[in-house]
């Protein structure tokens, strides 16, 4: 992996930075492992949890990922370097505002009220939600897709509702999403991906089943194979799903969709989505789609770190209360992952306060002025 160039008299060397959970990072790896070699040299992963605790960071491309996952403090501690680095000049280029990039809720509710998309969504604790149905349940900020089968109505929602709190479900993290049904003529459902880098839409993949929830290639017959391929090579929607993206104020990322009437329905835009050598990417007769999406994608961040200008390192704002909130990220992990295995979801308070004695002590003094909320 590509390590900071040391001075300043030498050669420029091109240099793309994703900045990613630790947890998460394996989404660049396994690119880089396969149809992404040929960008190894030049591109190097950089954890958030050592990007917080940096003093300085080198002239080069970064592209700020993982967006859904950051907390309100860490989106804060994470924007402030974003406005930095902004300052220091055509040095560097920067993809993904932390600050202006929209997260799932507040881009689906956006696309509804502009009439891009049919369906509109809500909180699943707001009581003031009237959605229509059917609709289904999911993360706000995870990759984990549905929580819930379609619900027929707001019976089926509240027995719902009181499932998930009974797994350990934080209700704030979920949100009620209207399901508007894509199938196209033959009965089958289409999940279309494309990335947006820059200014560029490219396309990924298309995903052919039966079931609604289509998360990897189901129907791999000749006659998917060949939609898959006349997908990627004519890019049918590049131009609609560049306009949903800039406003939305995400530079890079996997806009995933369905289509309905000729107009797609957006259902994400992943910020950290995985690119090639996903397990469902080794049939040899897609080969040539993932090869063929790596080279677009490889060309287009490399085009955009060429066209940056050479420049010193920049000095990062420090943050006092960063190891606060950190430590309030492990422990509500760890909290969740209790809870969920426990089944004492309504638990999840109690547990948050036993963890912050602990919390003290180890930092030696209580946070000034965060409580211990993850949410906050």
């Amino acid at each position: 992996m590509a390590q900071f160039s040391r001075g300043s008299s030498e050669k420029r060397r091109l240099m793309i930075t994703a900045i990613v959970f630790r947890e998460w990072d394996d989404t660049f790896d396994r690119h880089l492992a396969t149809f992404g070699r040929a960008l190894s040299p030049s591109f190097r992963i950089l954890h958030y949890e050592k990007l917080w605790r940096r003093r300085r960071l080198e002239a080069g491309t970064y592209i700020f990922s993982d967006l859904e996952r950051l907390s309100a403090p860490e989106t804060r501690r994470t924007s402030g370097i974003w406005r930095t680095l902004a300052q220091a000049g055509p040095s560097l280029r920067l993809l993904n505002d932390p600050a202006r990039a929209l997260r799932r809720y507040e881009l689906l509710r956006k696309l509804y009220a502009e009439g891009v998309n049919e369906a509109n969504v809500h909180r699943l604790d707001d009581p003031q939600a009237a959605p229509r149905f059917p609709c289904f349940v999911r993360g706000a900020d995870d990759h984990a897709g549905s929580a819930t089968e379609v619900l027929a109505g707001p019976e089926d929602l509240l027995a719902a509702r009181e499932a998930l709190a009974a797994q350990g479900y934080d209700r704030r993290a979920q949100i009620v999403t209207e399901f508007v049904d894509t199938r196209g003529a033959d009965g089958l459902y289409r999940k279309y991906a494309a990335f947006v880098v820059g200014n560029r839409i490219i396309p990924r993949h298309l995903f052919i089943g039966a079931d609604w929830v289509v998360k990897r290639p189901e129907a791999r017959d000749e006659a998917a194979l060949a939609e898959e391929r006349d997908y990627v090579a004519a890019n049918p929607h590049a131009d609609s799903l560049l306009a949903v993206a800039r406003p939305a104020g995400i530079d890079y990322g996997r806009i995933d969709y369905g289509v309905k009437d000729g107009r797609p329905q957006i259902f994400e835009i992943n910020t950290n989505p995985f690119l090639t050598g996903a397990v469902w990417g080794h049939d040899p007769r897609r080969y040539d789609v993932n090869a063929g999406f790596a080279e677009r994608l490889n060309a287009a961040l490399l085009e955009i770190e060429a066209g940056r200008s050479q420049g010193p390192a920049v000095d990062l704002p420090r943050d006092e209360e960063a190891r606060h909130w950190q430590w309030n990220r492990r422990a509500s992990r760890l909290v969740r992952r209790l809870s969920r295995l426990s089944g004492l979801g309504f638990q999840e308070g109690r547990l948050r306060e036993l963890l912050t004695p602990l919390r003290d002590r180890s930092l030696g003094k209580p946070a000034p002025t965060r409580r211990f909320d993850p949410e906050s």
